[in-house]
């Protein structure tokens, strides 16, 4: 009888030492997790080829909704690793999501085929959407769970296609997502840049990224006094 209460217990426990595991994870990988449960905003716009789309009809997949501009260098960094995180994931509940900050649909459709991004790509014109998700600079990302729950977020570059994300996407999928994960095999199909970490180097990746942070701020300080 102790055994069989024991072994009740320890199931009844399980979904929150997971969920404890999951947020260890998340921060170990930079994000910035989600205290208590909030729902994501919902919001309506058009996609690039001037679709329309509710962010609703996501509802049910796990959601990376990633707000970037084609001025912004780390975006445009990170978005061929987001495309191939999405490859590999987009028929196991993974949808990526793409909100373009304050350009036009000519841009974003030149650089989604320019750089062969195959995941949605949705158009705030007037910042609204990044105003919803409080977003401050660019690239900034909100990971959002299968029932429309803000998980965690994202703020700045990260490589979406490093092994420890894609087993993170994996295990908030499930157990499928896990063994897809672990049992792929690294091939890049390129080889990898050359990275040089010196004083240079480092200047001007900051650089870029302040240049960035700045013309955002600019641009959504011309968005409010417009819509004031």
């Amino acid at each position: 009888m102790k055994r069989y209460l024991l072994a009740v217990l320890l199931f009844a426990l399980c979904p929150a030492v997971l969920g404890a595991a999951e947020d260890e994870r998340l921060k170990k990988l930079g994000f910035l997790v989600q205290e208590g449960l909030v729902e994501s905003p919902a919001f309506s716009t058009e996609d690039a080829a001037g679709n329309p789309v509710n962010f609703t009809s996501f509802r049910g997949k796990l959601v990376v909704l990633n707000f970037w501009a084609t001025w912004c260098p780390p975006c445009r960094l990170e978005m061929p690793a987001m495309e191939r995180l999405y490859q590999e994931f987009r028929g196991k509940g993974l949808e990526i999501v793409a909100v373009n900050f304050m350009e036009s649909r000519e841009q974003v459709q030149a650089f989604a085929e320019e750089q062969k991004l195959t995941y949605p790509m949705l158009l705030d014109g007037k910042a609204e959407i990044a105003e919803q998700y409080g977003v401050m600079r660019l690239p900034e990302t909100v990971l959002i769970g299968r029932k429309g729950e803000v998980l965690a977020k994202s703020i700045g570059y990260k490589d979406w296609y490093k092994d420890d994300v894609r087993e993170l996407v994996g295990a908030l999928l499930g157990g499928e997502g896990v063994a897809h994960a672990a049992a792929a095999v690294a091939t890049p199909e390129e080889p990898a840049p050359a990275h040089g970490y010196g004083p240079g180097a480092v200047i001007g990746a900051v650089g870029l990224v302040l240049a960035g942070w700045v013309a955002f701020r600019i641009r959504r300080g011309r968005a409010r006094r417009r819509a004031g």
